[in-house]
């Protein structure tokens, strides 16, 4: 039996984490007249057969057909009403910066011929910062 979910929302951020799924493995059984909540810095995306298709900005949204156009496009020979019930991933997006993440690589070994050392090990490090943006 399907599992309807009525409120479509991340419960717990996890730090450092940039996309999270809802529901975690399968797809989800959505109803129309369901509330999404996405929260400040969060955006959500409603994918279907693996194609994206509608986006949602922070705020409290009723699913209605007005707001799922390509999703109602995409179910067109269903008859919608507030028990209409579709099958659908979201996507929650984290839009806030990233500051101070880390990277390395290292120590590699290198051969330095003709100069009579043998191996050099070399290694990098530093730090970037980085933002999820809309790709235009």
């Amino acid at each position: 039996m399907a599992r309807i979910s009525d409120v479509i929302q991340l419960t717990e951020e996890r730090p450092n984490e940039l996309v999270r799924r809802f529901p975690e493995r399968g797809m989800g059984d959505f109803r129309i007249g369901s509330q999404l909540i996405v929260r400040e810095a969060q955006t959500a995306v409603f994918f279907r057969d693996g194609k994206a298709l509608d986006t949602f900005e922070a705020g409290r949204h009723t699913l209605t057909t007005a707001n799922l156009p390509l999703l109602t496009g995409f179910l067109s020979n269903l008859v919608f009403n507030e028990k209409t019930i579709f099958a659908a991933e979201v996507f929650f997006v984290n839009t806030r910066d990233f500051p101070n993440e880390k990277w390395g690589v290292g120590p590699v070994p290198l051969e330095t011929p003709g100069q009579g050392w043998g191996w050099l090990l070399v290694g990098m490090n530093g730090t970037f910062h980085f933002q999820v943006n809309e790709r235009e």
